[in-house]
């Protein structure tokens, strides 16, 4: 081969030299990715978020088992900080546990023993009302059912609300004070993790987020014992049927009494402001004093009154 020849292929073979390193280059590039990488996060969510919904319909079911007595009396106390005083109030309440009827007193003890005049005096200027008096406690009566479980049993039905002991025979169009029957799929549930129990159980903690209607559907946590799947605690976005006791989140906690769940303590977990009537702070409802009944006590049958009380949603 002439010099000339062998100077031509040369050149040929540099020109080719560029090309063949980005063909290398490309083939690189479309090589797939290790199978595990992109799988290994979604996987994991998607495990967490099936553990969460097996877990909350294990405790739905758990729940619907629960058997109550028929007939229970029990105490519904307040507590709370207004300035710098503590107010307590205690009102007796029974519950028809079969068919979800409540009664309770509309007076506490607190206020038959130290009844109070309102500060103010209310003066009428057409629809306005100048200086209106202001109750002492701004909360007022409460007429709570001691086995809410709002909206996690699904066969439970609405808790309501009798003026009347007298009632329970005939009951018919009454004030519901607890909306119940949730169904799975209105929740997207997540397990966030595992916690310990002040009674040593293992609990599971789960996160509720509404599919839809975030105000009728107030479920955010739940606390379910990991043995038992009975739940121990629910975290709130709202409570009760009335402003503005229904305006901040409120954490409930159950005791258990032979497998079912009791009302034990609601507290807001934040403050609540009446307007005029200042803000109260560590607002606590506490439920004591719980008895079973065989049939209706006649001191339950005196000052019930209707329509006044605060209730559950």
């Amino acid at each position: 081969m002439s010099a000339r020849g062998l100077a031509g292929l040369l050149a040929a073979a540099l020109a080719l030299t560029p090309l063949l390193a980005g063909s290398a280059a490309l083939a690189r590039d479309a090589s797939p990715a290790p199978a595990v990488a992109p799988s290994a996060a979604p996987s994991a969510a998607l495990a967490d978020d099936a553990e969460g919904e097996r877990i909350f319909t294990a405790a739905r079911r758990a729940w619907d088992g629960s058997a109550y007595p028929r007939y229970t009396t029990y105490t519904v106390g307040v507590r709370y900080e207004k300035g710098s005083r503590t107010i307590t109030r205690h009102y007796a309440t029974y519950e028809d546990m079969r068919r979800n009827l409540v009664f309770a007193r509309d007076f506490s003890p607190e206020e038959e023993a130290d009844p109070k005049t309102p500060h103010g005096t209310n003066i009428a200027l057409g629809p306005f009302v100048i200086n209106p008096d202001h109750p002492e406690d701004p909360i007022g009566p409460l007429a709570l059912g001691i086995n809410q479980d709002y909206g996690i049993a699904p066969g439970s039905h609405p808790i309501k609300a009798l003026d009347d002991a007298e009632e329970v025979a005939n009951a018919s169009d009454l004030p519901t004070i607890g909306r119940t029957t949730t169904a799975v799929r209105d929740y997207d549930v997540r397990l966030i993790g595992t916690e310990t129990a002040a009674d040593g159980a293992t609990l599971d903690h789960l996160g509720l987020t509404p599919t839809h209607d975030p105000k009728r559907l107030k479920l955010r946590e739940l606390w379910v014992d990991a043995k038992s799947y009975v739940v121990r605690s629910v975290l709130l976005a709202s409570n009760f049927n009335g402003s503005p006791l229904s305006g901040v989140a409120w954490r409930v906690d159950y005791r258990i009494v032979d497998g079912a769940p009791y009302l034990d303590t609601e507290k807001a977990q934040a403050p609540v402001t009446y307007r005029g009537q200042g803000t109260l702070r560590d607002v606590t409802i506490a439920f004591t004093d719980v008895k079973e009944l065989a049939q209706l006590p006649w001191s339950l049958q005196i000052g019930i009154h209707p329509g006044a009380w605060i209730t559950d949603p």
